[in-house]
């Protein structure tokens, strides 16, 4: 985004600047790069100063409104259609009226603005596309499947006009390319996580919370944290708080509270009618005294909420990406998540919540384990907030393949990554990335980079990540140097990825084919790399072993990187199992045998140092 602003004029257009995730996205980009040195204005159709995020409201963030006279919907139809028409009108305004003359558009939720921003004006323009809206409209009649079908081509092609596209997730970057035909010719859709404010997280933000929400002999609440709209299954979390309440012991059955806040607002019938809903159910379910609502919290009460619940709840199944798990996340606080959609890429099951079925049973299974064992939030707690916040690591190789993949995942788990590669990626992942020029051939430039980190992170660097091509020759140095640094806790492993989907693996598949041998022929060579592992898989593996405190009783050893998932409980970043180059089922499955690997046992695995002894230099 700064690359195509050369005058630092951003200009934001978002159709409802209210509370929501979509709405934190917009207002911290835009806070962020205000904070840089841009100048940055947002524009919008509704803005509700008594429903907004305070940077809106007190004169942090220029906001702009115009087209609210235009009706939300007719006669409570057409709901799209007038969501179409409110922001035509604004990109008009901003075009014709405004005098703000922006380098960058950042539009975001609706595409049908992006061909006049292209049409008339010489700014480039980035779409944010958080999910398809013709994905979240039902088809109830043949009268509404005419009525989106016009909808629905727009959609698609002003999306794909954008100078650049942005998702919110793996997810939904998979969901759109499954969606949108015109996504097939475009080159420029990348996954760009929303981010949050952690300074807003600060525990001297607390504030005090009403007995009336958590009454005073309530020794645990778990806390349901969502707009108040159907496509958020708050009921889920309101029938898994019955089945945890009829499974505990009388001792423990009136020690427990549910608490349902979220964003609220009174104009929004959607809103109104799904709150009303919701009090039904927990009257007739016999809960009123045990679920406690709060209908769009402040940003103290909110973190207070998060911080001293013994759970977050989160419902939603397919959600696009969810930003409410990582701020409990931050907050040391476990989640029990649906196992679907974002909150894949973002918590760990069994390590920072638990991903689990969209069933109140499943759910209620694991509520259970945190009223019985109470260390168990403070365990899932730290994992959630030391992964590898803090840590400063220099990958060598990082510019593509292995080494760029490994950059990428050390900065979404919060480290400092010296690379030499672009920083803007990793930095976009959460962590932070410093690019350095480094000849490894020159041993005075290599002396010049770790007299830098020593310099600029007054001595620390916890991770280096040799990357090589071929490296796997040379293990025999992992088990030398891993004698030597043994006494001084510093742990030195040789990973070895298996087939990798490298940039110039894909690009020349053709003549990958070509290393056909014995009983692997060119089409069985091509497919191996087509469903082998991503760049990203060999950075997980280090993140992993990296945020392992016990690391240093595997120094010396050589690891596959499927075998390192399957015992730390991660898969690719397409949420996919990859399978051990080492399982004799897969390797049989994949040959000329493939005929006999139904026979044979999945647990069977080649040993590991018989594979090592046949590759390196030992």
């Amino acid at each position: 985004l700064l690359a195509m602003c050369e005058k630092g004029r951003i200009a934001f257009l978002h159709p409802d600047l209210g509370i929501g995730g979509a709405e934190r996205l917009v207002v911290d980009a835009a806070l962020s790069l205000k904070k840089s040195g841009y100048d940055v204005c947002l524009f919008t159709s509704h803005h509700d100063l008594q429903h907004c995020f305070p940077e809106t409201a007190n004169g942090t963030l220029s906001v702009v409104v115009s087209g609210d006279f235009i009706p939300r919907s007719i006669f409570g139809k057409c709901n799209a259609v007038c969501a179409y028409l409110r922001m035509i009108w604004l990109g008009l305004f901003v075009l014709l009226f405004s005098k703000f003359r922006f380098d960058v558009a950042f539009v975001d939720q609706i595409s049908v603005v992006v061909p006049l921003l292209r049409l008339f004006s010489r700014g480039k323009i980035i779409f944010y596309c958080h999910f398809p809206d013709q994905l979240l409209s039902e088809r109830s009649s043949v009268v509404k499947s005419f009525y989106r079908f016009p909808i629905d081509q727009l959609e698609d092609y002003s999306t794909s006009i954008a100078h650049c596209i942005l998702v919110n997730s793996k997810f939904t970057q998979e969901v759109c390319l499954k969606t949108f035909k015109s996504f097939e010719r475009h080159s420029c859709v990348h996954v760009l996580y929303p981010s949050f404010n952690a300074s807003l997280l600060s525990v001297e933000k607390l504030s005090p919370i009403s007995e009336t929400v958590v009454p005073r002999n309530r020794k645990y609440y778990f806390l349901s944290l969502n707009r108040f709209e159907p496509k958020k299954n708050v009921e889920l979390a309101i029938y898994a708080f019955l089945n945890l309440r009829e499974t505990l012991t009388e001792e423990y059955r009136d020690a427990v509270q549910l608490v349902v806040a979220g964003g609220y607002d009174p104009q929004l019938k959607i809103n109104l009618d799904y709150f009303a809903h919701l009090l039904k159910l927990c009257k007739r379910l016999n809960l009123n005294n045990f679920v406690s609502f709060v209908e769009s919290p402040t940003e103290e009460l909110k973190i207070s909420l998060i911080s001293n619940c013994t759970a977050l709840l989160y419902t939603p199944s397919n959600e696009h990406f969810g930003i409410v798990p990582l701020e409990a996340m931050y907050c040391q606080v476990p989640v029990i998540a649906c196992n679907s959609g974002g909150p894949m890429e973002t918590v760990l099951h069994e390590k920072t919540g638990y991903l689990v079925p969209s069933d109140p049973q499943a759910f209620a299974d694991v509520m259970i384990k945190f009223v019985e064992d109470a260390t168990l939030k403070t365990k899932f707690g730290q994992a959630g907030l030391e992964m590898l916040s803090g840590r400063v690591a220099l990958v060598t190789g990082a510019s593509r393949g292995i080494g760029r993949g490994v950059a990428l995942q050390l900065g979404e788990a919060g480290a400092t990554v010296y690379i030499t590669s672009n920083e803007f990626q990793v930095n976009g992942r959460g962590g932070k990335a410093i690019a350095v020029y480094c000849d490894h051939s020159k041993d005075e430039e290599i002396k010049a980079l770790f007299q830098r980190i020593e310099e600029e992170q007054n001595g620390q660097l916890d991770i280096l990540v040799n990357n090589a091509y071929s490296g796997i020759k040379c293990d025999r140095m992992a088990v030398d140097c891993a004698e030597e640094l043994k006494a001084k806790n510093v742990a030195y492993i040789s990973i070895w990825p298996g087939a990798v989907q490298t940039e110039l693996i894909l690009n020349n598949l053709d003549a990958v084919s070509e290393m056909a041998v014995g009983s692997f022929d060119k089409e069985t060579v091509k497919n191996i790399f087509i469903n082998g592992e991503s760049t990203e898989y060999v950075g997980k593996a280090v993140v992993h072993l990296a945020a392992d405190k016990d690391v240093i009783k595997r120094t010396g050893r050589v690891y596959f990187t499927a075998d390192i998932g399957r015992e730390y409980g991660f898969v690719d970043v397409n949420n996919r199992s990859i399978n051990s180059i080492r399982s004799l089922k897969h390797i049989l499955s994949m040959s000329n045998y493939r005929k006999m690997a139904w026979a044979v046992p999945a647990w069977i695995r080649i040993p590991g140092w018989l594979m090592t002894a046949a590759c390196s230099k030992l």
